[in-house]
């Protein structure tokens, strides 16, 4: 689940089967959450997490900021 969930994340559209996007759709909406703060902290969550630095890095530089206003809801099936 962790890679995909860093495969939605890195490039944003991934196909998949229904009830592995189902699965994923709860991390993914989490990991974008607490990145809408790019502080160490969270970052250190993130890195928790995911595997890699890349996933990390999006989410704090381009998905947080994008989605600063949104309340939640990110993703889609």
């Amino acid at each position: 689940m962790r890679n995909l969930a860093s495969q939605v994340i890195l490039y944003e559209k991934v196909r998949t089967t229904e009830a592995k996007a189902k699965a994923v759709k709860p991390l993914v909406e989490r990991a974008i959450t607490s990145g809408k703060q790019s502080t160490l902290a969270s970052r250190r969550k993130l890195m928790r997490f995911f595997y890699t630095e890349h996933p990390v890095r999006k989410i704090l530089e381009v998905l947080g900021p994008r989605y600063a206003t949104r309340p939640g809801g990110y993703t889609r099936i």
